[in-house]
């Protein structure tokens, strides 16, 4: 792969989010080509691991982020992470190029690109972190952004009642998720994910039942799943763009990679696994 690739496919359309708007103050077409090649960059990067994923070359890589508390940002590198890191790159390459006739005019295109970017960059920092604290902030990055890009249009009281919508039924599983997340720290003392995964046998059952109940409602609130599934209809109120990139291949996965990548420690659960069959 690319030499920091597992960071680099995040990191550059985060940065070109807050540089879309400082280009645009040169020149709008600069400004229009800058986002897609952001996105286009990316998702080279994301690609570029692909060859190592299917060579067997896979692991985490941390760095040291707050030392005083001994906390640790890292980055996984495994076939789920870079499977999802590609789609969430390679569709939003491919939706920022085709926004470039779709959008075109739009008053507000600054403020799209930057979000859109933002969104991309969140998508692939939540799929690749190996820390939870690090996948909840990207989660709630991905969550901002798609209320502020549900409510683009917010001139329109239907779409800015959609997003606001969106973001409280989101927030509501992702307050849960959160609970999900300080239990299991409470009773593991680590944020890290491969760790956890391994103290899962140690656990008590209600523990893990419980845990995995509430990082479930997480992911049901995010992958609009019944009853949380009440804000999804609404959000098409936004651009058709962000709709393909936010509803049909990005965000809603969300949910469904989070079950897979704590799918090891849920499946200890017999209750925690009807849960999720239903």
């Amino acid at each position: 792969m690319l030499p920091y690739a597992y960071v680099l496919a995040s990191a550059i359309p985060l940065i070109g989010s807050v540089l879309v708007p400082l280009i645009a103050f040169v020149s709008e077409k600069a400004r229009d080509v800058f986002a897609v090649v952001c996105g286009f960059v990316a998702a080279a990067f994301a690609l570029s691991m692909v060859p190592d994923v299917i060579a067997g070359k896979t692991g985490v890589y941390w760095h040291l982020w707050i030392p005083y508390v001994n906390i640790r940002v890292g980055f996984y590198v495994d076939p789920l992470s870079v499977f999802m890191a590609c789609i969430a790159t390679g569709i939003g390459a491919l939706v920022l190029l085709y926004s470039l006739g779709y959008m075109e005019g739009d008053p507000g295109l600054t403020r799209y690109y930057s979000l859109m970017l933002l969104f991309i960059g969140g998508m692939v920092g939540l799929v690749t972190a190996a820390s939870l604290v690090q996948l909840y902030l990207f989660w709630e990055v991905v969550g901002i952004c798609s209320f502020a890009l549900i409510g683009f249009w917010y001139e329109k009281p239907e779409a800015a009642r959609a997003g606001v919508k969106a973001f409280l039924t989101t927030r509501f599983g992702d307050c849960l998720l959160l609970a999900g997340i300080l239990m299991l720290y409470s009773n593991t003392g680590t944020f890290e994910i491969p760790t956890l995964l391994k103290m899962g046998h140690n656990l008590p059952v209600g523990v893990l039942t419980t845990v995995a109940v509430l990082f479930m409602w997480g992911a049901i609130g995010k992958s609009a799943q019944v009853p949380l599934h009440v804000w999804l209809p609404d959000a098409m109120e936004g651009p058709t763009t962000v709709s393909a990139l936010i509803h049909a291949a990005t965000m809603v996965k969300a949910g469904i990679y989070l079950v897979a990548r704590m799918f090891p420690m849920f499946s200890l659960s017999p209750t925690a696994m009807t849960f999720l069959a239903w």
